[in-house]
């Protein structure tokens, strides 16, 4: 009789692969979640504010260019910012 493919064995191989990719995949998905949600992480953010060139006030007042929550005190500071290049 001649050779043949053991189909078994090629189904528990592949099934294996799966389980190694899904894995990675889960591994993935958490480091993720993790860099999200650390001190620095996009989750973090709060508001984005596009500085212009110059000064920029930040503070809960209206008039300021950053505004932040109404219990932030109302002048918060200043940032002078200027491309380079």
């Amino acid at each position: 009789m001649g050779k043949g493919i053991n189909v078994t064995t090629v189904f528990e191989s592949v099934h294996a692969g799966n389980e190694r990719y899904e894995s990675e995949i889960q591994s993935w998905r958490q480091q993720v979640k993790d860099q999200f949600r650390e001190a620095n992480g996009w989750l973090t953010l709060i508001g984005l504010c596009w500085l212009h060139e110059g000064e920029n006030t930040i503070g809960s007042d209206l008039i300021r260019d950053v505004l932040l929550l109404e219990s932030a005190p109302q002048r918060v500071g200043m940032i002078d910012f200027h491309m380079i290049g």
